[in-house]
C-alpha cells in the first residue's frame, strides 16, 4: 500500500540534518545514480541523481523520530538511509523496492512548485512482480511537499518524474527496512 505522511520529521531535525550536509558535503562522501544504479533505474534517464548513504549517527535517529512521532509503529530490524539529491532532468524509471522491506521517501524542499516536475508516481498494475520493466498504462502521482513521505509496503512499480531544467535540486531521504529479522 502507498499512503502518504505529513509533519514525519521535527522542524530541528531536518535543520541539523541538512546543517550536517552542508558541513560535510564537500568530502569524498557522493555516488551518482548515473555511475552506481543498476541499468533498469537509469536506461531512459539522463539527468543525475548523487546519494549518500547516513551513518548510522543519523540514519538511528530518523527511525526513533518517525516511530516517537507516531509515523511508523515499529522499529525496523534491518534499515538504511540515504540522502539524494536530484539535478534538472534527473528522474528514477519505473521499478519496485527491495523484497521484505518497505521503503519511504521524505521530501526536504521547503519550497516546490508542481511545474518543476519531480513527481512520486505508482500504479497497482503488476504489484510485487519482478519483471526486468513494466510500462503502466494508469496510476497516481504525488508533487513532494516539504516534510511529507511516501511510504510503500507491497513493492509497488513506481517511479519520479524528470525535474525541469529550471528546478532547484530535489532533495530526499530514501530508507528502507524490514519487519523481519532476516528481512
Amino acid at each position: 500500500m502507498i499512503r502518504v505522511i505529513e509533519d514525519v520529521l521535527s522542524q530541528s531535525f531536518i535543520d541539523e540534518l541538512l546543517q550536517w550536509n552542508e558541513q560535510t558535503k564537500a568530502g569524498d562522501v557522493w555516488s551518482s545514480n548515473q555511475t552506481k544504479w543498476v541499468d533498469v533505474l537509469k536506461y531512459a534517464t539522463g539527468g543525475t541523481i548523487l546519494s549518500r548513504a547516513l551513518p548510522d549517527e543519523w540514519k538511528n535517529p530518523i527511525y526513533y523520530e518517525l516511530v516517537n512521532r507516531g509515523k511508523l509503529d515499529y522499529l525496523p530490524y534491518g534499515s538504511s538511509a540515504i540522502l539524494y539529491m536530484g539535478f534538472a532532468t534527473s528522474c528514477v524509471n519505473w521499478h519496485p523496492d527491495y523484497v521484505d522491506y518497505d521503503a519511504m521517501s521524505i521530501y526536504l524542499n521547503k519550497e516546490w512548485d508542481s511545474n518543476w516536475g519531480g513527481w512520486f508516481a505508482w500504479t497497482e498494475e503488476d504489484k510485487g512482480v519482478d519483471a526486468p520493466h513494466i510500462n503502466p498504462k494508469q496510476g497516481q502521482f504525488y508533487c513532494p511537499q516539504y516534510n511529507t513521505a511516501i511510504h510503500s509496503t507491497e513493492r509497488e512499480w513506481h517511479c519520479t518524474t524528470p525535474l525541469a531544467t529550471v528546478a532547484p535540486p530535489r532533495i530526499s531521504i530514501q530508507l528502507f527496512f524490514s519487519k523481519k529479522p532476516n528481512g
